[in-house]
């Protein structure tokens, strides 16, 4: 039975059972070098499934640190909000070249 008071997107069966802080300095640090991008790119650039890219994705805007635009085709584009750029800066500045 699921938990009332807790989000929806939290409740899908198909969501994060474990985070994986590796995948989520991936997406952050590929997020702050191109701060618009698709879930496919994205997905594609972290070198993770597009399934768990979205479940991260959504994982990251619950907690305040993503933003999502619609872009001129309708479609989707993820960035870093100031939070995420002030936690990516803050954490990940030695770790740049994760995604070379």
């Amino acid at each position: 039975m699921y938990n009332i008071d807790e989000p929806k997107q939290l409740r899908n069966k198909r969501g994060l059972r474990r985070i994986d802080w590796s995948t989520v300095k991936k997406i952050m640090i590929a997020l702050s070098r191109d701060n618009k991008m698709k879930k496919t790119n994205l997905a594609m650039a972290c070198g993770i499934s597009y399934d768990n890219c979205i479940s991260y994705l959504r994982w990251l805007e619950l907690l305040g640190l993503i933003k999502t635009e619609i872009g001129e085709n309708g479609s989707a584009l993820f960035g870093l909000n100031s939070r995420g750029m002030d936690l990516c800066k803050k954490e990940f500045e030695n770790d740049q070249e994760i995604l070379n």
